[in-house]
């Protein structure tokens, strides 16, 4: 529930519709929820010449004929998770079909990049809740604060806590590797692959355009500071997590109506992220892809949507901050021009 003080809080509460902490009686039916397409958002389709905005109508009847719906973000920006947090209980909460009074609630399955692949994150009960609670059990699935930063990622992973608690039926779990093993991907190559993992990758190799637009999104994340040798184990790696987050995701679609991915824009595009995947091991299988990005930069990018938020433009981190002014001296200048 939203809880007063919280930084984001009044932007969280007015997305969500979740009263605050103290507000809700017990056992009080859940408020309805409000718009989560923010009056300054942008949704985009980028696969519509034109790129018409699209409204929460349009998108709702787009995720009505989808099995995969995954939803990136940039990590440090606040407003993705409001959003996604937001729109996520609004799925929880819409019918499995077609709208009518009584009809069951859409079960959604929710594997998270934040969390490790296999955990699952258990309901919250009357001795369970409040923000440190869930931080607990969130930590319990692997979830490093230090890393991702808290409350940071409240917004989002507080409203599937309060749907659940509603009884709204949500999986929650975790679909990254552990951090070690990683590394022993990036040092050891493909002998550090569990067998399952290496099976997806090679069914679903990446062509020369998409694996040279990853190449280089590599060297820049590494402000083109890393060895060349080490990028072979360093685009295994991505690619690794890339299939462990499938295989979770594939695994909650099994069990649910719809199965989403919580992860980094650069794990949901389509030329070299998890959709490469899928399309792969189930060609069936309908998949949307939602970037996020910031209104006012440009509405493009290897996605289906892209979202543009209120946010700060995206900083380059490689370039290092201006040093700081000198103060002014407050004696006067001894040139003889001054």
């Amino acid at each position: 529930m939203c809880r007063a003080g919280l930084a984001l809080a009044a932007s969280w509460c007015a997305a969500t519709g979740i009263a605050r902490a103290g507000d809700r009686a017990p056992g009080a039916a859940a408020l309805p929820v409000a718009p989560w397409l923010g009056p300054s958002d942008r949704l985009i389709d980028l696969r519509d010449p034109r790129q018409q905005p699209l409204d929460e109508r349009l998108l709702r009847e787009r995720l009505a004929t989808t099995d995969l719906l995954l939803l990136g973000e940039r990590h440090d920006e606040p407003e993705h998770h409001v959003r996604r947090g937001a729109l996520l209980l609004a799925l929880a909460r819409q019918p499995a079909g077609p709208a009518a009074a009584g009809a069951a609630r859409q079960r959604l399955g929710v594997v998270a990049e934040q969390l490790l692949q296999g955990r699952q994150i258990p309901s919250a009960d009357a001795a369970t809740q409040g923000p440190s609670a869930l931080l607990a059990r969130l930590q319990a699935a692997g979830f490093d604060p230090r890393i991702w930063g808290w409350p940071l990622y409240e917004p989002l992973f507080d409203p599937l806590d309060l749907g659940r608690r509603d009884g709204l039926a949500v999986e929650f779990g975790g679909a990254n590797l552990p951090l070690e093993q990683v590394r022993r991907v990036v040092r050891e190559g493909e002998s550090a692959l569990p067998p399952a993992l290496l099976a997806l990758l090679q069914a679903a190799p990446l062509g020369p355009v998409a694996r040279s637009r990853l190449d280089a999104d590599l060297r820049d994340s590494h402000c083109g500071q890393m060895p060349e040798a080490r990028l072979p184990g360093m685009r295994l790696a991505q690619r690794a997590r890339d299939a462990a987050m499938w295989q979770a995701l594939a695994a909650a679609r099994q069990r649910t109506d719809l199965a989403v991915l919580l992860a980094g824009n650069g794990h949901v595009r389509l030329d070299y992220g998890v959709p490469v995947l899928a399309a792969a091991a189930q060609p069936g299988w309908r998949v949307l892809s939602v970037g996020f990005g910031v209104v006012g930069e440009p509405a493009d990018g290897p996605y289906d949507l892209l979202w543009q938020t209120p946010g700060r433009p995206a900083e380059d981190p490689c370039v290092p901050p201006p040093p700081p002014s000198a103060p002014p001296s407050p004696l006067p200048s001894a040139r003889p021009d001054a």
